[in-house]
């Protein structure tokens, strides 16, 4: 989110934002309507990005743990508050 750091990671949510904006209805009317109250079209989109980077924030904060590398019939590597009572 910041204009200095990690080039790669500030392009995730950049490329997710231009996307939305241009595929996805809730997000087309969430700028126009930061349009309406005044923004130009680059504050709108920082916005967005915002308003997508609370969200992701949101679900990981609820949902603490992540199975990686899953297959069928193949135990799960967990990630998150219980991995330490798992790793064995």
């Amino acid at each position: 989110m910041r204009r200095s750091g990690n080039r790669q990671l500030n392009r995730a949510p950049h490329q997710i934002a231009i996307t939305q904006a241009r595929m996805h209805p809730p997000a087309r009317a969430y700028l126009e309507r930061r349009q309406a109250d005044g923004k130009t079209r680059r504050e709108a989109l920082r916005c967005l990005k915002r308003q997508l980077a609370r969200t992701v924030y949101t679900t990981l904060k609820n949902e603490p743990l992540l199975y990686i590398g899953a297959t069928v019939g193949q135990p799960r590597a967990r990630i998150g508050a219980a991995a330490s009572a798992c790793s064995h």
